[in-house]
């Protein structure tokens, strides 16, 4: 879904925040709302996602298979492997959109006894991040966001 705001397109594909913790088996579920924007809904549909360690700090910046090849576009051939050999493809295992952990703590920082997660929507992509990590610069974009302006 894009909307048109001051001339410029905006993505609102993923939006929200969730918390989700590692199941028994070493899996993380994909939250309903963003496996649908994925998947256009069609829940027989496997999905997969692209993810890379966000450089400044633990969180992973995650994108749908179309994103990440639309991103990739304007980047100059010589640059994309650079990208893409930091990009790593996570295949949920399933329809229901759980995926292994571990591919996670390859790609971050991550404490491996980690077990509970933040996804957070971010209009074209996604984050994770350790739940106790969860961004207070967030917390400061919304509040800023909500204020009222001045007369």
């Amino acid at each position: 879904m894009v909307f048109e705001l001051i001339d410029e397109p905006v993505c609102l594909d993923f939006t929200g925040s969730f918390n989700a913790q590692v199941d028994g088996q070493g899996r993380l579920l994909l939250p309903a709302v963003f496996r649908n924007a994925m998947n256009g809904g069609d829940k027989k549909l496997k999905i997969s996602f692209f993810t890379m360690a966000h450089p400044k700090d633990h969180k992973l910046v995650c994108f749908s298979r179309e994103e990440f090849e639309k991103k990739l576009v304007p980047i100059p051939k010589e640059q994309r492997g650079a990208i893409i050999a930091n990009a790593y493809r996570v295949d949920c295992q399933d329809n229901s959109g759980r995926f292994a952990v571990d591919i996670l703590s390859r790609v971050s920082a991550w404490p491996e006894n980690c077990r509970e997660f933040v996804f957070v929507g971010a209009g074209d992509r996604f984050f994770i991040c350790p739940a106790e990590e969860e961004n207070a610069e967030a917390v400061a974009v919304i509040e800023t966001f909500l204020e009222e302006p001045e007369a």
